[in-house]
């Protein structure tokens, strides 16, 4: 009995020992761009799951910077490596990720596809799977600050041994890049855990064959390559990867470190503030520029560009500052005019000690763009009849500016952008209107346009009248606001405002986004005499999309002008009724007159064009007179319907569909 035991012990240690392994640090390599709008649409989310609280032991990131769709200059930097990675794994859509190789030894497949797809679960799967390799990497800046050692230590911790056919991947890395301003067309900002340099190449370094309990240590020294952005967040992962089955076994990861002691650097922190602006109607600001020295050296001289609108002003400053370690310095640009519309104004400190520049952050020698806007000081018309009427997709029409500073499609777009059947104008009677992306845009989120000043001096009844088209996903509270202010921009009235159900014009459109026919229009008027007498009226555009998301909306025919007033010159017409309004084929108009008299029906559109009449010299009778005419012949729209006498004139408006 006693020899059975034994021989039951040792056959339990025996299994253990084959099958023993390493906790798995799982590594998911992220193939993204900084000019990808669909990357910076999903990114949150994933760098979300990634980082969230208890995946530190988990789950590693290393991301390439791919060459397409547009700019990235941190795939300029280093093309070459990342197009190598893209080719080893077949990528050809951005973004992207492959976790752990994306597949198995034996053929499993693992995840390697788009990010928006990736889960925790995902994860945690994988991280079940023990490993049978331990690894460590660790990485140490020289003192000179112009090199790194990196140190990797891989040990076969099961039974087996393992065959000559891994690779050692080692990777330096900046774990955070923060711009302040983007530095491609997708508006991000932050960029994590990305590849700058793999060493020595992008093919590794082979591992050779690992026996049982067998530990390797390699060691790595590279000059710091030039292009890296801050020493402050260089740090190494470390990989090892089946060459030909793809298969990442095990990974680890070393986190930036304080600089060593006896370092010596320059570290220039510059930053800026606006003064003076006071909104809208200000077209001129200064921006006073703080710059702190935050290394050890002392800033001698600085070079300092005023930008605006990215683009160079006036001659580049060159301040001498005999800035000691641990000071700051101000300086002031005066006098800044600013133009109509949109204005991004900064500055740039092009080097810092002239030619002797080894600032240890280069990102930090500017602050993100002061987005200001500014209006034409003198009014630019006399009233407002906007049809949208531009070149071509995207481009705004002169005098009108969108305040924007989401990733929120708004602009003027034709049929063609949504594959639509009828043109998106206006009841399908022209190539453009404005689109608001609801649907795929942002949701909790507001986009506001507006024009120049308008001149309402000699404008009695102002009226505003618009074209809407717009479907609800369900019932989502989609809000659409027009507002005016007297006083460029303190103060801002209302003027009209829809919300949800009553902002659409045709039933809600749910899982699939909406692009009107020309009968899914709908036309507003309403009243803006409270401006009557104005001389500047600025207008603006809200658009509002919900928290859940919403639906396409547009906008188009905006007009805001005098309208005679219904009962001017009434004289002996008494009272005037269309019926039915909106009117698709007959109208019928009812007129009261207190007297005999022959009559003029015309059709006006809301810019005040004769469209056509109806009747002339109709005869009136004393009483109630009921006339009838065809209008489908008319293109849909909001008309001015006007009933001329001698003796009195009366208007009503008239919608027909």
């Amino acid at each position: 009995m006693k020899q059975f035991y034994l021989f039951l012990v040792l056959g339990l240690l025996i299994a253990l020992k084959t099958e023993a392994q390493a906790p798995r640090r799982v590594l998911v390599e992220e193939f993204t761009q900084a000019s990808c709008p669909p990357c910076a649409a999903y990114n949150p989310k994933f760098h979300g799951i990634i980082f969230s609280p208890g995946n530190e032991t988990k789950v590693g990131l290393l991301c390439y910077q791919v060459s397409w769709p547009g700019s990235d200059p941190m795939n300029a930097q280093n093309a070459t490596e990342v197009a190598n990675r893209v080719s080893y794994y077949g990528v050809n859509a951005v973004p992207d990720c492959v976790e752990d190789g994306g597949t198995t030894e034996t053929a499993t497949a693992i995840f390697h596809g788009n990010i928006a797809d990736f889960t925790q679960s995902m994860i945690n799967n994988r991280a079940k799977v023990t490993s049978p390799i331990e690894l460590t990497v660790d990485h140490t800046l020289m003192t000179k600050l112009d090199s790194v050692t990196i140190n990797v230590t891989a040990k076969n911790v099961s039974a087996n041994d393992l065959a000559d056919n891994y690779t050692l991947q080692t990777v330096l890395i900046e774990k955070t890049i923060q711009f302040a301003t983007p530095p491609g067309t997708n508006g991000e900002l932050e960029f994590f855990s990305v590849m700058r340099k793999m060493i020595p190449n992008s093919s590794g370094t082979k591992l050779g064959g690992l026996k049982a309990g067998e530990t390797k240590t390699f060691s790595f020294t590279i000059v710091i390559p030039s292009y890296i952005y801050s020493l402050r967040n260089l740090g190494a992962v470390a990989f090892v990867q089946n060459t030909t089955k793809k298969e990442i076994m095990q990974s680890a990861e070393s986190y930036p470190k304080p600089l060593p002691a006896g370092a010596t650097f320059l570290d220039l922190n510059a930053s800026a503030e606006v003064l003076g602006y006071t909104g809208l109607c200000d077209p001129g600001v200064s921006l006073k520029v703080q710059l702190n020295n935050y290394g050890t050296d002392s800033i001698k001289t600085v070079s300092l560009d005023l930008l605006l609108n990215n683009l160079k002003q006036g001659t580049t400053k060159i301040d001498t500052v005999n800035l000691p370690g641990g000071a700051s310095t101000t300086y002031e640009y005066k006098n800044i005019n600013l133009k109509a519309g949109k204005n991004l104004v900064n500055f740039r400190v092009n080097n810092v000690n002239g030619a002797n520049n080894k600032d240890i952050d280069k990102l930090n020698h500017a602050g993100a763009n002061k987005i200001l806007y500014n209006v034409a000081t003198t009014p630019y018309a006399t009233e407002m009849h906007e049809g949208f009427a531009v070149s071509a997709r995207g481009v705004f029409p002169p005098n009108c500016y969108a305040d924007n500073t989401s990733s929120m499609s708004v602009f003027p777009a034709d049929k063609a952008y949504f594959a639509a059947t009828d043109e998106v104008g206006g009841f399908g009677n022209s190539p453009f209107s404005l689109f608001w992306d609801f649907y795929f845009g942002p949701p909790d989120t507001e986009v506001k346009i507006f024009w120049d000043k308008l001149n309402l001096s000699n404008s009695t009844n102002t009226t505003l009248t618009l074209s809407r088209a717009f479907a609800q996903l369900g019932n989502e509270p989609t809000r659409f606001i027009v507002e005016a202010s007297k006083d460029c921009g303190a103060n801002w009235t209302i003027v009209y405002q829809k919300e949800g159900a009553d902002l659409a014009s045709v039933a809600p459109v749910p899982g699939n986004y909406f692009a009107p026919l020309a009968g899914e229009w709908a036309q507003d008027k309403v009243s803006m005499k409270d401006f009557d007498g104005a001389p500047e009226v600025l207008i603006r555009l809200r658009g509002y999309n919900p928290p859940s998301g919403s639906n396409l909306m547009f906008i188009d025919d905006i007009n805001i002008a005098s309208e005679p007033l219904s009962t001017q010159d009434a004289g002996i017409l008494t009272g005037l009724k269309v019926y039915p309004n909106p009117v698709h084929n007959e109208l019928n108009i009812q007129i009261n007159s207190n007297q005999v008299a022959k009559a003029t029906i015309q059709l006006f559109d809301m810019n005040g064009k004769a469209i056509g009449i109806l009747g002339q010299n109709i005869d009136l009778r004393e009483g109630v007179n009921v006339k009838s005419f065809k209008v489908d012949s008319y293109n849909p729209g909001l008309y001015n319907l006007k009933i001329t006498t001698d003796k009195g004139v009366r208007n009503t408006t008239v919608s027909i569909h």
